[in-house]
């Protein structure tokens, strides 16, 4: 574990539990995520701090600017122009004209990314998961750090509130925020726990630099390699049979292969040994669950629980 990994998630950790009460398994996803190079998710039902800690996420950097973090517009009648732009033909000449997400971005900030219609959800794949905007044919490529959105539970009946699957799989690492307990409201309403602003903790050059050690522990053991295939296919199943949602599960393998190198590099079990490495695997595959889930199940939290039993995926924390 290398100093630069073991002062961001301690700091990274402290910050964030600034924001929300009670956020410890939701605040290590958003590292893990983070450090994965992998789209975040926030599901489950209004209320519950999902666009406090996603807003805090870009305060950790200090180096951030204003300009650098595109939040994107929660409506549903919101066009694919207004997010990533358009191109215009003057003269013979192409020019492209930004949106919210321009060439500087960041941090994409989706708040409800549910709600959008289709055709805007649509637009925001290529950003998603290549880093890049298309328009015409033409790409805009956008070096983005982090990636987070929130969604509310699907409503049947109300497809602006159900993520694509095509959406839904551009995900790794989700976390479902559940019901606020009582303790937890009795501490808010005598304000025992105020909410407090996040200070930064690294820079955009050290965390680039942890993303790459991430990048370049992957794939060094055939043992992980051989267990995570496994763990992806019965996850696929599981989605099939509880959800009725299928994919090829390439994806699902490189996300949850980029979760599992980014939780040891964070963990202070990067040595090699089947615990860490198995504690991470079943950590990295909750995440890539509570993701699908969180967009495409109206109720996330009974379904997450079912396909994990399925798939033999275990609560680690």
């Amino acid at each position: 574990m290398s100093e630069l990994a073991k002062n961001f998630e301690t700091n990274a950790t402290t910050q964030l539990s600034a924001v929300m009460k009670d956020g410890e398994a939701h605040i290590m996803t958003t590292i893990t995520g983070i450090v994965a190079g992998e789209s975040i998710v926030y599901g489950g039902p209004p209320g519950g701090s999902k666009t406090n800690l996603m807003r805090a996420v870009p305060k950790l950097i200090g180096d951030i600017t204003p300009e650098m973090v595109a939040e994107l517009s929660p409506l549903a009648d919101t066009t694919p122009k207004e997010n990533v732009g358009s191109v215009v033909e003057v003269e013979g000449k192409k020019t492209y004209i930004p949106g919210a997400i321009r060439r500087e971005t960041r941090f994409l900030l989706d708040d409800d990314g549910s709600r959008k219609n289709p055709y805007t959800q649509d637009s925001l794949l290529g950003v998603r998961e290549g880093g890049y905007v298309l328009i015409a044919g033409d790409k805009f490529y956008v070096d983005l750090l982090a990636d987070i959105q929130t969604l509310n539970a699907s409503k049947p009946g109300q497809p602006i509130f159900k993520l694509s699957e095509a959406g839904a799989s551009r995900s790794g690492a989700g976390t479902i925020f559940g019901k606020t307990s009582e303790d937890t409201m009795k501490d808010l309403f005598g304000r025992k726990f105020i909410p407090s602003e996040v200070t930064a903790i690294t820079s955009i050059e050290e965390l680039e630099q942890l993303i790459k050690e991430a990048k370049d522990y992957r794939g060094t053991s055939d043992s992980l390699d051989t267990a995570a295939a496994k763990m992806t296919a019965r996850i696929r199943e599981a989605h099939e049979e509880i959800l009725g949602y299928s994919e090829a599960g390439g994806r699902m393998a490189r996300q949850l292969g980029n979760l599992v190198a980014a939780r040891l590099v964070l963990s202070n079990e990067k040595d090699g040994s089947s615990v860490g490495e198995m504690n991470a695997l079943h950590l990295a595959a909750g995440m890539i669950i509570d993701a699908r889930v969180s967009g495409l199940s109206p109720k996330p939290e009974e379904h997450a629980e079912a396909i994990r039993q399925r798939a033999g995926v275990e609560q680690v924390l």
